[in-house]
C-alpha cells in the first residue's frame, strides 16, 4: 500500500512538472528579455523576470494562471531598486516608489 502511495504521488509530481513549458524571449542583441514558465493552458505561471536590453534584471514577480500576484520589483537600468508593487490576482494593491525625485512612478512613464 505504501509503494502505490509513493508511486502514484511520484507520477502526479512528474506530470505536474512537464505540464509547465519554459518561455524565454530575446532581444536583437541576444540577451534574454523575459523568462518564466507557461501551463498547459498557456498561462504565465511561477517566478517570471524581464531584463534591460543591457542584461540588468528590469523586473521580477509570481504569477498564477496568467494573473500577477505576490511582491513584483523593478529595477532602472543600472539594477537598483526603483518600485515595490504589491498584486493580488491581477489588480494593484499598494505601490512603493523607492526613488520620487529620481524617477517618474511606472503609471506615469506607461503613457
Amino acid at each position: 500500500m505504501k509503494k502505490a502511495i509513493l508511486i502514484t504521488l511520484f507520477l502526479t509530481f512528474t506530470a505536474y512538472i512537464y505540464s509547465q513549458e519554459s518561455a524565454i524571449t530575446y532581444y536583437e542583441n541576444g540577451q534574454i528579455k523575459k523568462q518564466g514558465q507557461h501551463n498547459t493552458n498557456n498561462l504565465s505561471i511561477g517566478i517570471w523576470k524581464w531584463f534591460h536590453k543591457n542584461g540588468n534584471l528590469k523586473r521580477i514577480g509570481k504569477s498564477i494562471n496568467g494573473k500577477q500576484t505576490g511582491k513584483w520589483k523593478y529595477y532602472d537600468i543600472e539594477g537598483k531598486t526603483i518600485e515595490i508593487k504589491k498584486i493580488k490576482n491581477g489588480q494593484h494593491r499598494r505601490t512603493t516608489n523607492l526613488t520620487p525625485h529620481r524617477y517618474p512612478t511606472l503609471n506615469q512613464t506607461q503613457n
